[in-house]
């Protein structure tokens, strides 16, 4: 008793110790939990600092809540007492002493017990506040440190990238413009070619169409004929011995589509004569910079949702003309496309003497003004998300514009010529000012498009392979039955409009024919019709070496692209050949106005 006595004031000193420390502590500012205050029996009993949480659910009746530890058992409950026995005993006239003995030496054992466990968790928590406070204190820098740091010290914030992974994010970033401008030379020819056929075969079409209605009336007595032949062959005794020639082919309702197409480009160039290049001229060069650029910006616009309107509106007369070709919902479907043709025909008149006054102008501001738009389409399209789709089409309109921008700038070098004002050294500098601005904008858009959407480069080489499967797959000979011609798929695919601007260039060159005229010194119609023919010949012959070469390059990208795709792209190694066949065929039903993700770029 007297060694427990002697521990429990030394723990009661160190306790008013830790008091007095806890005070101080708190007076400096900082945070310290609440001390512990002496109970009656000398011992300390933690002093919470927020009231005990009461418990919802009653205590069964006769238990009362306790905080207190069970009594450990001392030296007559080892022998086989208890307390409670003892209790009993001096309830029953037994010696009261022999039980209070044991009872005062447990109690002072437990607030030992509670003392130290109270006295160590304090100092415990004493410490942790402690560091904490030296830890929010900020640690002095000297001059010299400071200077040490900012000019030759570097320090790491979070961890290092990899080499292989920032050198493949590099080499992938400038391997996109590579890329793009394969792709877009590779669909500049294909509009050139498919622009070609509407020069060159649709007439010869139609004129086959005009011969097969002429002699549409002897079409049964032909088919009788040869059924008669049939017969004959069946019935002899040999068996047919020599082939038969198949049944010509009469008049058909795809015939009728192509005399269809020829009427819109003629009506195309007829409602084109309504306006005089001159006065167009002449009032958008007297407009301010503002409403030049808001109607550059319309023309933009409005060509987007023409071409789009006219693809639909082109496919409906299609399909009037096979399926119901007797009805007045085919009359409706060729206004409709009419009406489309001449409003997209205007469009293109009006962006060519946009073009023409700016070459033209002694002023750069209206070709600088051009020119920013390029750049103005790269904020629009870099810093928004996109999907390899729709970067397909964005591809894809690329590849029309720059067609586009190419054919307006040959028919401007024919008005100039027509005027007399071409000076081609200054012509073809503005020409290269422009494409290189042109080429720039593209590179810059699509290379920041794949950085930030985490595209691969070699997302373009399948871009090509998807348009020359489109080439290859139209061309083959074991067709059964041509219903569309081979344009069709590469026009819907880039959202390319044929008619609009073949209308646009039957006028230019109208407008040019009396100073063609006067240039050959034609003295009467017969060489003049010469010429032309001679020149439609040139413009045939060019138009079958270009579908060959198409061909060929397209069954080559076809072949070629798995190597090349290996070569130029370390991302995409570990794809199998199905995997990557899956992925491009993905493609295949991608059309430049085609909603992906509710969105058409």
């Amino acid at each position: 008793p007297g060694g427990a006595a002697g521990d429990a004031q030394g723990s009661a000193g160190q306790g008013v110790k830790l008091s007095a420390l806890g005070e101080r502590l708190r007076a400096a500012g900082i945070a310290v939990p609440a001390l512990e205050k002496p109970m009656g029996n000398g011992s300390v009993s933690p002093t919470p600092d927020k009231q005990p949480r009461k418990d919802s659910s009653p205590l069964p009746a006769g238990k009362s809540e306790s905080r207190t530890p069970p009594l450990a058992p001392n030296r007559e409950q080892r022998g086989g007492g208890s307390a409670l026995a003892s209790g009993a005993k001096s309830a029953n006239g037994g010696k009261a002493a022999s039980g209070e003995k044991p009872v005062r030496h447990s109690r002072q054992r437990r607030n030992f017990k509670l003392k130290r466990l109270s006295v160590t968790t304090l100092s415990e928590e004493v410490t942790a506040s402690l560091a904490a406070h030296a830890a929010k204190k900020p640690s002095r820098l000297s001059l010299f440190d400071y200077l040490f740091v900012e000019v030759l010290g570097a320090q790491a914030h979070g961890p290092e990238p990899e080499a292989g992974r920032v050198q493949e994010n590099m080499a992938n970033f400038l391997a996109v413009p590579w890329r793009l401008e394969q792709l877009l030379v590779f669909g500049f020819f294909i509009c050139f070619d498919t622009f070609l056929y509407i020069i060159t075969y649709l007439p010869l079409r139609c004129v086959t169409a005009v011969i097969l209605l002429v002699l549409q009336p002897l079409y049964p007595y032909r088919v009788r004929r040869l059924e008669e032949a049939h017969r004959a062959l069946a019935d002899s005794p040999k068996g047919p011995t020599t082939p038969v020639p198949a049944p010509p082919q009469g008049f058909h309702r795809a015939h009728m589509y192509d005399l269809m197409r020829l009427a819109l480009v003629f009506i195309g160039v007829r409602s084109l004569y309504f306006f005089q290049l001159g006065r167009v001229y002449h009032f958008i060069r007297g407009q301010a910079m503002i409403k030049l650029y808001v109607l550059i910006a319309m023309v933009e616009i409005s060509d987007k949702l023409m071409s789009s309107f006219g693809q639909d509106a082109m496919d409906a007369l299609y399909w009037q003309a096979r399926k119901q070709p007797r009805s007045w919902r085919m009359l409706k479907s060729f206004l409709v496309a009419c009406i489309s043709t001449v409003l997209h025909s205007s469009l293109y008149f009006v962006h060519v003497a946009t073009l023409n006054v700016a070459i033209n102008s002694v002023d750069a501001a209206l070709l600088t003004l051009l020119i920013s738009s390029n750049f103005a389409e790269i904020k629009s399209f870099v810093f928004k998300k996109f999907d390899k789709k729709n970067v397909f089409q964005l591809g894809c309109h690329d590849i029309v514009e720059r067609f586009k921008l190419w054919l307006f700038m040959t028919l401007i070098a024919i008005l100039s010529w027509c005027n007399g004002t071409l000076q081609v050294t200054l012509f073809l500098r503005l020409i290269c000012v422009v494409f290189s601005c042109e080429m720039l904008a593209d590179w810059v858009k699509h290379a920041f498009i794949a950085k930030f959407n985490h595209i691969d480069a070699s997302a373009f080489g399948e871009y090509a392979v998807v348009i020359a499967n489109d080439i290859t797959t139209c061309r083959r000979n074991d067709m059964p039955k041509v219903i569309h011609d081979h344009t069709y798929a590469i026009s819907k695919r880039l959202g390319f409009a044929q008619l609009p601007l073949a209308c646009l260039l039957v006028r230019i060159l109208l407008m040019a024919f009396p100073h063609i005229r006067r240039a050959v010194s034609a003295r009467n119609e017969a060489w003049l019709a010469a010429i032309f023919l001679l020149f439609y010949v040139c413009l045939f012959l060019l138009k079958v070496l270009t579908g060959m070469l198409l061909m060929a390059t397209s069954k080559a990208v076809t072949t070629a692209e798995k190597k090349l795709m290996e070569a130029l792209s370390p991302r995409r190694r570990s794809m199998s050949d199905a995997e990557r066949q899956e992925e491009i065929d993905s493609y295949k039903s991608v059309d430049r106005f085609t909603p992906y993700k509710g969105r058409v770029v």
